[in-house]
């Protein structure tokens, strides 16, 4: 029997921003990976601006080791196609402030964190052990693993989708009304000669909807290959994704053509998205879940990682509240939960808003020739996606005004950086 203030069950995004922090205020903690890293993630890849963000706000010295990484492709844009093919481009760089996207395979990325934590004092890593049975127990929570015994003040579930964690003590179950079934491949020699190689791209098909298949450029003349579809309607439709895929790539008049000499590295792969459509408890009597184990994918774009950060930094600020309150209560846990809501919950519904939408075709074609015909329209969406103050301003008019008219608002006090919002 191993004892531990704070155990985290997951050495991904989530885990280990987390284990991080902790450490660097002085915890020693003890993280837990079913896996040996580097491993694959099964992801679409995509790095959004806000990653970045977090990568700062977690530890400067990782955004700079992250910058160093050779594998990843820079993304300046994301280009959305309806059924018919008409089409209209997002561009980062038309946005208010200076971004950065990437697209870079999980197995590097999560690399990067793993040395990270590797080289950090505090942090007891365990590789390949996998979590059975988690208990609670009188002062905290008696963990069960292959491998041996814990007994915690504090569980952090950072497990992922399909989180031990989550199931065995927030009584998690699969709502398919609020998960997306997704599939992924990786190809090589793919042929960008027209189109741009750093521009994300969104394919709405008519036979997947709501939902739709993606391709990423990657560094090497690489793609991230991908297709998801709202679990509800995989069953409704009876909808083969794998089959779908496969004929798109085949067939369909704008990927045919990139993919005719292409060849893929893996066999077609699955996995399970669970999203943020829907409010989740995060919290109970000493444990914490974060990540995609506490269901934070925004509805629309899949991108799940940002919040995974962002999850994990803030469940490292309230633990070292609670340690130094002596507090593991579900009362007391409940702040965590309130921070993190009320930091992405407005994203994440209007997000869940523009995913109705979309679950009809014949509404994508229109809102697509809408967005690609009018530029002012498409210049107001480009300066509105990409602005990481819809947080903090998303119910003001003023802001939808401004962000139509292209003014700023008037600074009466010193700014407040993206960084500190967040």
């Amino acid at each position: 029997m191993k004892k531990t203030d704070v155990l985290i069950v997951g050495g991904g995004p989530a885990g280990s921003a987390c284990a991080m922090m902790l450490a660097d205020a002085g915890v020693s903690v003890t993280l837990l990976d079913k896996a040996s890293f580097p491993r694959d993630k099964i992801c679409g890849d995509a790095l959004s601006p806000d990653v970045l963000n977090q990568l700062v706000q977690v530890r400067p010295a990782l955004r700079a080791h992250f910058d160093l990484q050779e594998k990843k492709q820079r993304i300046n844009g994301m280009r959305l196609v309806a059924p018919s093919g008409v089409h209209f481009d997002l561009m980062l760089h038309s946005a208010a402030e200076k971004l950065d996207g990437f697209v870079m395979s999980r197995m590097e990325f999560d690399r990067t964190l793993n040395e990270e934590v590797r080289k950090t004092g505090n942090i007891d890593l365990h590789e390949g052990v996998r979590v059975k049975k988690c208990t609670p127990v009188e002062g905290g929570m008696h963990v069960e693993t292959d491998q041996g015994e814990w007994n915690t003040r504090m569980l952090v579930g950072a497990d992922g989708a399909h989180s031990v964690v989550a199931k065995q003590l927030a009584g998690f179950e699969m709502d398919r009304k609020h998960y997306c079934a997704a599939l992924r491949v990786y190809y090589e020699n793919v042929d960008w000669a027209d189109h741009d190689a750093d521009v994300i791209e969104l394919h709405f098909l008519s036979e997947v909807s709501p939902g739709y298949l993606w391709v990423f450029p990657m560094e090497g003349n690489k793609a991230n290959v991908g297709i998801g579809m709202l679990s509800e309607y995989v069953s409704k439709k009876n909808v083969n994704l794998k089959e779908e895929l496969e004929k798109a790539i085949a067939t369909h008049t704008r990927l045919a053509p990139r993919f005719k000499n292409a060849q893929a590295l893996e066999s077609i792969k699955g996995f399970g998205i669970p999203l943020g459509s829907k409010k989740f408890p995060l919290s109970g009597d000493h444990f914490l879940l974060t990540g995609d184990a506490a269901s934070l994918v925004d509805p629309v774009s899949g991108e799940g990682i940002a919040n995974a950060l962002r999850s994990g930094r803030f469940a490292a600020d309230h633990i070292q509240k609670a340690l130094k309150a002596d507090r593991f209560d579900a009362s007391f846990n409940k702040a965590y939960d309130k921070r993190l809501y009320k930091a992405i919950w407005a994203e994440l519904r209007i997000s869940r808003f523009i995913q109705k939408l979309f679950t009809s075709p014949k509404r994508v074609e229109w809102i697509t020739r809408l967005i690609s015909n009018n530029k002012t329209v498409r210049r107001t969406i480009d300066r509105w996606l990409f602005d990481d103050h819809l947080m903090t301003h998303w119910n003001e008019p003023s802001y939808y005004w401004r962000k139509w008219t292209g003014r700023k608002k008037a600074q009466t006090t010193a700014p407040v950086s993206v960084l500190q919002q967040k």
